[in-house]
């Protein structure tokens, strides 16, 4: 039976692995394999044979064999054991770069296979990138929600013949286009949904809508006034700091990157809480951010109208938008942004059907609030706190002023229960004078 260092020698002289990185104090070989025959021979003579005792040196670190072998061969086989662990060090390293080549070979098939499920030649591209995708009227590609299923392509997604596929160029800014500020897009922008199950918004159809996010989770929603401010509820913002928000504009499907024009994201330089602002009296609930730097222009993010200072929208027909829950019973929060019609609702009247609602409890709501809502299944919900509800401008039914802000409701969309809103209308000087402070224009919001 051969030794052990045998064992390991042989297989690597015949791999020639050890051959690698040799330096000027090279091996012989050829007396390599003299070596090999030599023990060969001690293995198998018998032990009552008489053999030579040569002049012996012990092997560091060769445990479990009894051999000892010539000054000279031991002398080799050191230096054999250096350059086989030098070796056996460039092969790891090679191997693991290796490994790490086919891994990216293998993620590289997976995307492959993923195209592939569209049959040959045919890939998953958004909708507006395919020129055999059909459009309607308005030269939209139609949107259509539907289960996965065995569909290779999710529903903003078209299965395309490479040939058809158009190359995305980004939006262009044009920043001499004069600003317009609540421009509503009824059809959609580039898509448009050919049903709403879930009362879903177009995509781009509410361009001041904005999400506001702690890490990547949705904390508020709020809406654009000029291309740096962003207007919402003090109650979603008061808890945290600067580094914690960001602030994203143009974005309709939370969970997607695939709508047609993509969002943006901006930091926040600023928080102003209005300086009367009371949570337990639930009074002055709003509050400013400033961004660190503005929202360049494109087609899904412009600002909103601002009211004028204590303008009425009391029985007007309105609409909030947000990505709260759709109802009460909801597990989570929607992932397209929803708009709800919701009738404004004076005061007084509110105050009797909220009293009611809380069996009885006197309500009086603020001065600095307004009510809307009340119809069964439309409300606000949660997760829609500092969301806009927008009213059209009168003579101009496609543009819109900012009424209120999601402030407060008791449960949501119950029949007889409004929702309370902040009154944006009351605070308007407000605003005017704290973006008069940062040298911000009153153009961008002004009507």
């Amino acid at each position: 039976m051969l030794c052990s260092w045998k064992i390991v020698l042989i297989p690597l002289l015949l791999t020639g692995f050890v051959v690698a990185d040799t330096t000027d104090d090279d091996i012989d070989y050829e007396e390599i394999h003299k070596i090999i025959r030599m023990v060969e021979e001690k293995q198998t003579t018998p032990e009552t044979a008489e053999q030579p005792e040569p002049e012996t040196m012990h092997v560091p670190h060769q445990h479990n064999t009894d051999l000892n072998l010539p000054h000279d061969v031991a002398i080799q086989l050191v230096s054999l054991r250096t350059h086989v662990t030098t070796a056996l060090s460039v092969i790891q390293q090679q191997g693991e770069a290796f490994v790490n080549l086919i891994d990216v070979y293998l993620n590289q098939t997976k995307i492959v296979r993923e195209n592939k499920m569209c049959g040959k030649e045919r890939v998953c591209v958004k909708k507006n990138l395919c020129k055999s995708e059909p459009v309607d009227g308005n030269g939209h590609v139609m949107y259509r929600f539907r289960n996965f299923g065995n569909e290779p392509c999710n529903y903003l997604q078209t299965c395309c013949h490479i040939i058809d596929t158009i190359e995305e160029i980004p939006e262009a800014s044009d920043k001499n286009q004069p600003s317009i500020c609540g421009k509503r897009n009824v059809n959609g922008l580039k898509g448009t949904l050919d049903a709403k199950p879930n009362m879903e918004a177009q995509f781009g159809e509410f361009p001041w809508m904005v999400a506001i996010m702690w890490n990547t989770k949705l904390i508020a929603g709020g809406s654009i006034i000029a291309p740096n401010v962003v207007v919402t509820a003090a109650t979603r913002v008061q808890n945290h700091t600067l580094k914690e928000i960001k602030v994203r504009a143009g974005d309709w499907n939370l969970e997607s990157l695939d709508e047609p024009i993509p969002h943006l994201d901006r930091n926040v330089m600023q928080l102003i809480l209005h300086e009367r602002y009371s949570f337990n009296e639930r009074s002055n609930d709003i509050a400013l951010i400033i961004l660190d730097k503005p929202f360049s222009k494109q087609p899904n993010i412009a600002p909103i109208c601002l009211p004028t200072h204590n303008e009425n929208f009391d029985f007007q027909d309105c609409v909030v938008t947000g990505w709260g829950k759709r109802d009460e019973r909801s597990e989570g929060l929607s992932n397209v942004l929803k708009e709800i019609p919701l009738r404004v609702l004076p005061n007084s009247q509110c105050n009797d059907l909220l009293t009611k609602a809380t069996g009885y409890h006197v309500v009086r709501l603020h001065s600095s609030t307004i009510c809307a809502g009340g119809e069964e299944g439309l409300d606000a919900c949660f997760g829609d706190g500092g969301a806009p509800l927008a009213c059209p401008i009168k003579g101009s039914p496609n543009r819109y002023k900012l009424a209120g802000i999601v402030a407060w409701g008791i449960g949501c969309g119950r029949k007889n229960v409004p929702g309370v809103y902040t009154n944006v209308a009351a605070f308007t000087p407000w605003i005017s004078d704290q973006l008069r402070s940062l040298n911000i224009e009153s153009k961008y919001y002004t009507a």
